[in-house]
């Protein structure tokens, strides 16, 4: 059986208005949770506090500064990830035990460019690639599934593009084969 996916409006800010995917188990519409794979992270990432607000902080200065620029966000094959490589030189920097440092929580994303993003789920990355950390093999290989599901929504035109691409219109029951 397919897994089905529904595209849920999370927020709009000046550049970028983000969404989020909640997951369907089946074509009888029985929801495996009740909230998007994004409020998911979000709760199952309170434990890191700090982290999770160096993302979220990304997350509204890309949203209300710089708009969903390729240089924000990590390449995690046809998906991608906050936050942004510590060689950024720009803020919001994290911060541990008073020492500027990389943020190994990792947010997969869909950049579909750069005013529309979706956000999914992640956690902690604790090795080299994505696709071998325990942490977030699963969420690295959902977010890959999803964007090749959403591109394919974009060229079948049940995702389309807004006029000037700052946004993108789809039936409210669009269900998303991925």
């Amino acid at each position: 059986m397919d897994n089905l996916a529904k595209l849920i409006y999370v927020s709009h800010y000046d550049k970028v208005i983000y969404y989020s995917i909640e997951i369907i188990e089946s074509r009888e519409h029985e929801i495996t949770s009740p909230s998007t794979l994004f409020d998911e992270f979000i709760a199952e990432n309170k434990i890191n506090k700090e982290k999770l607000q160096h993302i979220l902080d990304w997350i509204e200065e890309i949203g209300d500064k710089y708009g969903a620029k390729q240089q924000f966000f990590r390449n995690e094959k046809k998906a991608s990830a906050l936050p942004p490589d510590t060689q950024l030189p720009l803020e919001p920097y994290y911060y541990e035990q008073g020492k500027k440092k990389g943020n190994n929580l990792r947010l997969y994303c869909i950049r579909i460019n750069e005013h529309v993003v979706i956000l999914l789920n992640g956690g902690i990355k604790s090795t080299k690639k994505a696709q071998y950390c325990p942490n977030v093999s699963a969420s690295f290989e959902l977010a890959n599934k999803l964007a090749k599901a959403i591109e394919k929504s974009l060229h079948k035109n049940d995702i389309e593009w807004s006029d000037e691409e700052l946004d993108i219109f789809y039936d409210e029951n669009l269900e998303i084969n991925f």
